[in-house]
């Protein structure tokens, strides 16, 4: 039970989706988050955000947050550079936007407690949205919640999260978009590796 579970967003989604990440996790008796201070992570494999568009990637994306004891959620603060969209350079933007993850549940027996997964949502301040800007093109995903699945599984020291998420809710704004308005298929896959700071 005190294995180290680290949740780092592959993405998650909303570009993210793409992950998330962190460390000095570790599950508590009611598949809760346990842990006590700040963890990081970082993609291992290139995070995509698929669109009505063409897709998203940044050549770096990394993922922050703290947790301080017990709970059945966990925000990481996703952030990305050196991006392309669309085909061409970008940037993405997550000012005032963080990945949530919750309701974790174990996929191995108690005995071997290193594989699980977790719902992830986007939670923006009002007003704020994950905002993929390209030459012609602006994609934006607001708050959302439900998306499935991120699986988190113990890996030497630390986690290798996946993010396989679909659903995801954006919208399109431009004239090399392809198509201008709402949609609800996005999709964001890849992998995070965290390690964690401190394990309880």
């Amino acid at each position: 039970m005190k294995l180290a579970r680290v949740l780092v967003v592959g993405l998650l989604a909303m570009f993210a989706l793409s992950l998330a990440a962190a460390s000095a996790l570790a599950e508590g008796s009611a598949d809760e988050f346990e842990g006590t201070g700040a963890f990081s992570g970082s993609q291992s494999t290139t995070n995509l955000f698929t669109t009505h568009a063409g897709k998203v990637e940044c050549k770096e994306a990394t993922f922050k947050g703290t947790l301080k004891g017990s709970a059945s959620s966990v925000e990481v603060t996703p952030t990305y550079k050196n991006c392309k969209a669309f085909g061409l350079t970008a940037t993405v933007t997550t000012t005032g936007c963080k990945y949530k993850f919750s309701n974790p549940v174990d996929l191995k027996a108690e005995a071997e407690d290193t594989l699980h997964e977790a719902e992830v949502a986007v939670v923006c301040e009002t007003g704020k949205n994950i905002i993929v800007k390209a030459l012609g093109c602006e994609a934006k995903v607001g708050s959302q919640s439900g998306l499935k699945k991120v699986e988190a599984e113990k890996e030497g020291t630390g986690l290798l999260v996946k993010a396989n998420v679909s659903g995801i809710a954006y919208t399109l704004k431009g004239a090399t978009c392809g198509g201008e308005g709402s949609f609800t298929e996005g999709t964001y896959e890849g992998n995070v590796k965290a390690s964690p700071l401190a394990v309880n």
